[in-house]
């Protein structure tokens, strides 16, 4: 057996719960793209940072962030369907899933784990994507922004998983690559495996302090009985 590998004991987890971008899917350059057409079209600039500090946030969350920073007349409901359509055919034909993930959710799938997606997108687009990659009925639990009023690091999404599931969320173990999230997992009280991600480096070190271990791909772990 390769030394180099991260065992994940299936006795000491009853779900492995997932958050989606950035996590399955390499889509975190694709939002940054969209918020920097989206403001240059109304002549503003992107500010340092933007990506970070609205990591996590609910759809709604970023909405009213975007409406009060940039002075905006649009309601969060019309700049959330701007922005659902103007990502939609990036997640149908062209987002990719992240190194090994399509095959670690294969094996999971296939040994009956429990399993939840829980992600700050819409459900509209999560639909899109895992629709996309013919994943969309493989996962017992679905939650998204519109499910949830708080969004990471609130804990609210993934105790609301672990109920859905109806496991203690201190046996769930959760793989996420943002600080936010990886917040949002310790405060639920699950474990969690943080993804390294190039959009998210800055926070290297304390996702890193948090985490059981860091991955950059999926093929890194493994599921032992």
């Amino acid at each position: 057996m390769d030394s180099s590998l991260h065992m994940i004991k299936l006795s000491d987890y009853s779900a492995f719960l997932f958050d989606l971008d950035g996590t399955l899917v390499d889509s975190m350059g694709m939002w940054k793209g969209i918020d920097y057409h989206f403001l240059h079209k109304r002549n503003l600039s992107v500010p340092d940072g933007l990506q970070l500090k609205i990591s996590g946030m609910s759809m709604y969350e970023t909405a009213l962030y975007f409406k009060k920073t940039f002075a905006l007349s649009d309601s969060p409901e019309e700049l959330m369907n701007e922005w659902n359509d103007m990502a939609r055919d990036e997640y149908r034909y062209k987002i990719g899933m992240k190194p090994g993930a399509l095959e670690f959710l294969k094996e999971i799938f296939s040994r009956r784990i429990p399993s939840a997606l829980c992600t700050s997108n819409s459900r509209f687009l999560v639909s899109a994507c895992l629709s996309a990659h013919k994943l969309l009925q493989q996962f017992d639990v679905i939650i998204t922004s519109d499910d949830i009023k708080s969004g990471k690091p609130a804990p609210d999404i993934y105790i609301m998983a672990a109920e859905r599931l109806n496991v203690d969320p201190k046996k769930c173990l959760v793989f996420e690559d943002t600080l936010q999230g990886i917040m949002a997992s310790k405060a639920a009280g699950c474990d969690v495996i943080g993804i390294d991600d190039r959009y998210t480096k800055d926070h290297f070190l304390d996702k890193q302090k948090l985490s059981l271990y860091m991955i950059d791909d999926f093929r890194e772990i493994k599921v032992i009985s």
